[in-house]
């Protein structure tokens, strides 16, 4: 793994990682470059227990997890209308806006809005959508997703989050924006993001969305890979419909959340992963994927936009995972 790494920060695709790779029951961890790099005063080495913001795993690690746990309990079901819980188009269902088949647009700026209950009002008035036909990618879905899980719950979904995933796994060092000592992200005007969520909407709304918000170390998510792999946190009947491929709109990879391999296969996923194979990725640099056949997993933490942003991590998300799976099988694990 550390020679992935250290070619990607040699690259300069990324200045730093941390990555774990778990097989079984055994997790290995490494780390390499800096956690940070602008301004040179701030310059700060990567460490194993470095926060991330996780970006776009915050729609798996959190709001997917939240939704099934949801469904375990008879709180909310996949077929429900989204309009059983705000005005909203009556054919669109929760389905459609956790397989990104719900026909709102991919993003458009939230800025002006207070919070995520005001964004998803806003959202759930966009007119002209046609669900069901075809995957958008959609943050806003999953604002609006959120938003209705905290409806449900009753709670806001940094508390849901807390108590019904972090406390019982001893995720100790996950936590929505702000997160003391995180790797850094983007620099603006010669100043760094720390601490704070890089996604401009999320930040915009308070940092703790559906889409976006969380920070989370190698070591937390690894006991939340291991969660999901055990049938713990969710049972292994709620993973199983989770990654279902028939959930999957044609022409798309996402299932419940996680990206499934489908023949769109994920650009993240390298080529030895199974069929079975899930994971999702982070626009900050982050990734996981978790494989059942193979009984593995990888978890890729980077702070890539802090160079800036189109780096093309995907590469080394691929050969991180291929190293992984070849190192297992080679070995017997």
């Amino acid at each position: 793994m550390l020679s992935v790494i250290r070619d990607g920060i040699v690259r300069r695709v990324f200045p730093g990682a941390v990555a774990t790779a778990i097989i079984g029951n055994d997790a290995v961890t490494v780390q390499e470059g800096y956690a940070q790099l602008y301004p040179e005063s701030e310059k700060r080495l990567m460490t194993e227990n470095t926060p991330f913001d996780l970006a776009s795993l915050t729609k798996v690690v959190v709001t997917t997890t939240i939704l099934m746990k949801s469904i375990e309990q008879g709180l909310i079901d996949l077929m429900d209308s989204v309009n059983d819980y705000v005005s909203f188009d009556k054919r669109v269902k929760i389905l459609n806006l956790a397989n990104h088949s719900s026909g709102l647009p991919a993003w458009l700026p939230l800025q002006s809005f207070k919070n995520c209950s005001e964004a998803a009002g806003f959202i759930s008035g966009i007119q002209g959508i046609d669900p069901g036909i075809k995957e958008t990618y959609s943050d806003l879905g999953f604002i609006l997703l959120g938003r209705i899980l905290e409806k449900v719950l009753v709670k806001t979904i940094d508390s849901i989050a807390d108590e019904e995933i972090f406390k019982p796994l001893g995720m100790t060092n996950s936590r929505y924006s702000p997160c003391e000592g995180a790797a850094s992200t983007e620099v603006i005007d010669n100043q760094a993001i720390t601490g704070i969520v890089h996604d401009e909407n999320a930040r915009a709304l308070g940092g703790k969305c559906g889409h976006a918000g969380l920070f989370s170390t190698a070591g937390d998510l690894t006991k939340f890979v291991l969660s999901l792999m055990r049938g713990e946190i969710l049972s292994r009947a709620a993973v199983e419909s989770m990654t279902n491929k028939n959930y999957v709109v044609k022409g798309g990879n996402h299932s419940i959340g996680w990206q499934v391999m489908t023949d769109n296969r994920p650009a993240s996923a390298g080529s030895l992963l199974s069929d079975s194979a899930f994971g999702h990725t982070g626009f900050t640099g982050t990734s996981i994927w978790i494989d059942p056949k193979y009984g593995l997993a990888i978890v890729f933490l980077t702070n890539s936009v802090h160079y800036g942003r189109g780096r093309d991590v995907n590469k080394y998300r691929r050969l991180l995972s291929d190293a992984v799976v070849s190192f297992a099988q080679h070995h017997g694990l």
